[in-house]
């Protein structure tokens, strides 16, 4: 399922990026009698700054999503480098002393779900970078769609799916 991340991630991203593409489309025809207006500005049909930051963002938005991509792909491998360096530190040393099988399990279970955490948010940046440098240059506006929310439904309905699966028992007695 980590695997899935950045592409789910990516495609929200650029379905975000798609509406924003149909937005420009449907404006362009009021964006240019505004830009053809003195100063820019009118009372009918508002100022032609906003449009200006829209189609700033429809051209840098892909190489900003592209670049989220490079770098969480390499902040996902160094925080799992970490995390493996940090519970092979606790085992090796002695921090962690375990009596029986099944707490082995539980420190499985807290590996593979701190490796996801660390999957969701390094790959957030996917959405994350685009939506900062936007803000940062003066584009104010929401993005479209939030690819965490997605993640976290596919990962809920994940969860429930297996917990169906392990809840049927065999017909094989």
């Amino acid at each position: 399922f980590p695997v899935t991340i950045p592409w789910i991630v990516f495609l929200v991203g650029s379905i975000g990026w798609f509406i924003s593409v149909i937005e420009a489309i449907v404006a362009a025809p009021l964006v240019a009698v505004g830009l053809l207006w003195p100063d820019a500005q009118n009372e009918a049909l508002g100022r032609a700054e906003p449009a200006m930051m829209l189609l700033l963002n429809l051209f840098l938005r892909p190489s900003l999503m592209v670049v989220g991509l490079i770098s969480g792909i390499l902040l996902c491998w160094i925080s799992f480098k970490l995390l493996h360096i940090a519970f092979s530190t606790m085992i090796a040393t002695g921090f962690l002393t375990f009596d029986f099988g099944l707490s082995y399990l539980a420190l499985g279970f807290i590996y593979a779900t701190m490796n996801l955490a660390l999957a969701k948010k390094s790959f957030s940046m996917i959405h994350v970078i685009p939506d900062n440098v936007m803000s940062w240059i003066g584009d104010h506006s929401q993005g479209h769609g939030n690819a965490d929310e997605i993640a976290g439904t596919l990962n809920s309905g994940a969860e429930r799916a297996a917990g169906n699966i392990s809840g049927i028992s065999s017909p094989i007695s």
